[in-house]
């Protein structure tokens, strides 16, 4: 089949996102401060091993929700590219992190949690994408 304008069909390249050191940068600055906020807080309110992990939910959750924030507010006002960049793959990506959420999951089977690890996965994979939702839904506004 020809192309729209007439002329002979070329195979397309797939897309590949190349980003520049000026972006990956920015990533990891706001990787290096949202991975910083998750440590010191995690150090601030540590949660009793074999008990529900309150702070990482609470981290992930407040995460969830100011990347909501972000995208709602990029959405209707154009937040300039290099802020979605740096808060939201840079700081949330290393703040909100699925392999703690992990973590805590797998120390509560050790310890016989069966109730508080299922709680814990539920709300986890419930609360936090809710927020992030809600968030969104109010960030547009």
């Amino acid at each position: 089949m020809p192309e729209p304008d007439g002329g002979p069909v070329r195979a397309r390249e797939p897309f590949r996102a190349r980003p520049g050191w000026r972006v990956l940068a920015v990533v990891a600055l706001g990787g290096l401060l949202g991975g910083t906020a998750r440590y010191v807080l995690g150090l601030a309110i540590p949660a009793p091993a074999g008990t529900f992990p309150l702070t990482t939910s609470a981290i992930n959750v407040s995460g969830s929700f100011l990347l909501g924030l972000l995208v709602g507010l990029g959405a209707r006002h154009g937040l300039p590219v290099q802020v979605m960049t740096i808060v939201g793959a840079g700081f949330c990506g290393a703040c909100t992190t699925f392999s703690t959420f992990s973590d805590d999951l797998v120390h509560l089977c050790e310890k016989g949690q069966v109730r508080q690890s299922l709680l814990y996965a539920v709300a986890s994979l419930s609360v936090g994408p809710a927020a992030a939702a809600a968030r969104l839904a109010l960030g547009a506004l």
